[in-house]
């Protein structure tokens, strides 16, 4: 979406630029997610496991780093049925097993 920037003139004839930056990219998030990846499970052979960092960053390649948090990534993969799945009891990080759409 493009927002016009509006040109306002200053009673010395100087003339400013103002535009709305997006800052929201929730939408371009799922978006993503769900064009790229399929929600997998463990024992999917066939599938990957990467940590919520790691998904983050492969977003971050796409969308602006400055404006996508790894809250904002989380909260997508939760609305796409993404599951957290732990290896170990004692492992702190939870991996998200997805399939990779070609």
């Amino acid at each position: 979406m493009v927002i016009p920037a509006k040109s306002i003139s200053e009673p010395d004839n100087t003339c400013f630029i103002y535009a709305l930056m997006k800052t929201d990219y929730s939408e371009e998030i799922e978006t993503l997610i769900d064009n790229n990846f399929l929600p997998s499970t463990p024992e999917d052979a066939k599938a990957t496991a990467h940590t919520l960092e790691e998904i983050h960053g492969i977003v971050i390649n796409v969308l602006p780093a400055k404006w996508v948090y790894d809250s904002d990534v989380h909260t997508a993969l939760e609305k796409l049925n993404f599951n957290t799945f732990y290896q170990t009891k004692e492992e702190k990080k939870g991996m998200f097993y997805f399939l990779i759409i070609k």
